[in-house]
């Protein structure tokens, strides 16, 4: 993974795909920044990444398709997507507008997804959603490639410090490690007996604890992050 040093640029690789997300200058003071950002830092950004893309852009739009308004053109984005050869997904028309963001002042579609032409028949679908926290519309792709399913190997273990202010697992605390120290004698030294007694009985008191609590705060919390892509796995025969 990589990024802009201002943070508008990250791009990542999925088993030779380039996903990539920006949010470009978009006020129109902001006219020669903004054009420094896609000749300049963008294109380092995207050396890194292989030929297959898929491009998020953010805050900038192209054509007055994009918006009922005054727009904030930009010559350097679109020399890019014609550059790279990039497909938008939506394809809007004249016709059929979409936006997504609505105001006083009018509308205009800001999130804009594009692909290269070799991923450009593997979209299923798109649309737009509301989004939590935000007045903007989320825009979701979703796209079927030729990827292995990721597995998440085992993670490392960190105790959670805030049951620490619970006094009832302070109790069951103490209890475990008035027990735990009463098998050492049975150990060799003390590292031994750590590792094999009291670290992992430690560990599970921690866990069950933690997992109960989770358990109950979810009863009443419910996700507020969009999804902006989703990929599905390609069956190989």
């Amino acid at each position: 993974m990589s990024r802009i040093p201002s943070g508008r640029g990250i791009a990542a690789e999925l088993q030779g795909v380039g996903i990539v997300n920006i949010n470009a200058p978009s006020a129109a003071e902001k006219k020669q920044e903004r054009e420094v950002f896609f000749n300049i830092e963008l294109l380092h950004l995207l050396a890194t990444i292989p030929t297959k893309m898929i491009l998020g852009v953010t805050s900038i739009v192209l054509s007055k398709s994009d918006c009922t308004g005054q727009y904030n053109y930009s010559r350097a984005l679109n020399a890019l997507v014609s550059g790279y050869a990039l497909i938008d997904m939506w394809e809007a028309n004249l016709e059929r507008g979409i936006y997504t963001h609505y105001s006083r002042q009018g509308a205009s579609r800001l999130y804009r997804i594009y692909v290269t032409k070799n991923l450009s028949e593997r979209k299923k679908e798109i649309e737009t959603v509301v989004a939590a926290l935000t007045d903007h519309l989320a825009v979701i792709l979703r796209m079927e490639l030729d990827i292995d399913i990721i597995r998440r190997g085992r993670s490392y273990w960190k105790i959670n410090a805030e049951l620490m202010q619970d006094a009832q697992f302070q109790a069951q605390l103490r209890l475990q490690w008035k027990r735990r120290s009463q098998q050492r004698k049975y150990y060799s030294d003390i590292v031994t007996w750590w590792e094999r007694s009291a670290k992992k009985q430690i560990r599970l008191l921690f866990i069950r604890k933690g997992t109960g609590k989770t358990r109950n705060i979810g009863k009443w919390i419910t996700s507020t992050i969009p999804v902006y892509m989703t990929f599905y796995k390609t069956q190989k025969t």
